[in-house]
């Protein structure tokens, strides 16, 4: 994956889940059994600005954080395996 920025990112983290993620209907219902996320670092090649993204074999469903120097947290898509 390969991203710009102006301000140096120092940060880059994997969230993904298990299982498919699963929607309800009505804003009312809450999630039945909601599964844990998982989180992994991932590595930054600053020169090329890209992050090399290996997601687990077992993995449904996932997206990425980026986290520059000020503290700012910017993140990809969902996206559903």
């Amino acid at each position: 994956m390969k991203y710009e920025s102006e301000v140096p990112v120092l940060k880059a983290t994997l969230y993904y889940q298990n299982e498919p993620l699963t929607y309800t209907k009505l804003e009312s219902e809450r999630h039945p059994h909601p599964e844990p996320w998982f989180s992994k670092s991932l590595k930054l090649n600053d020169q090329d600005k890209s992050v090399k993204v290996k997601v687990p074999k077992d993995c449904k469903g996932y997206y990425v954080n980026l986290e520059d120097e000020r503290g700012f947290i910017i993140s990809t898509q969902f996206i559903e395996l």
